[in-house]
């Protein structure tokens, strides 16, 4: 088990990529409700914004070819997201997640800091966002 996984929430469970798929989507109303599931299962926004930020850092090796990197055990999930992230948009999803993050540890609070993070990725290049 890896540092993250001991830190919350698994980024290999199936319903944590359920936030993923969303933001590929463009489907704000998708990603805050599987973000509100999860928290009501008990997972903290934190955990969850790390189990998305270490999905997209699998998807960016995928995007760059250095599958050896990913660290799901099974990085074939993430194939057909990689094909749907550019990887500009990967790296811009990485940066905001990032910032989303690092906004948490100050007094801010966490569940809006992730909702913003992601509505803001959502609303990128979507012309109903």
């Amino acid at each position: 088990m890896d540092a993250l996984q001991l830190s919350g929430l698994d980024p290999a469970r199936s319903d944590s990529l359920l936030v993923l798929k969303a933001l590929v989507m463009r489907d704000v109303a998708a990603a805050i409700r599987a973000v509100g599931e999860l928290l009501a299962e008990g997972e903290s926004p934190r955990s969850v914004a790390e189990a998305l930020f270490a999905q997209l850092r699998d998807v960016f090796y995928i995007r760059v070819g250095v599958k050896n990197l990913v660290s799901s055990p099974t990085p074939a999930r993430y194939d057909a997201i990689a094909n749907e992230l550019s990887l500009g948009q990967t790296v811009a999803a990485l940066d905001a997640v990032g910032d989303a993050l690092a906004l948490m540890t100050t007094n801010f609070d966490d569940q809006v800091a992730l909702e913003m993070c992601l509505v803001s990725l959502c609303a990128e290049g979507n012309d109903n966002g």
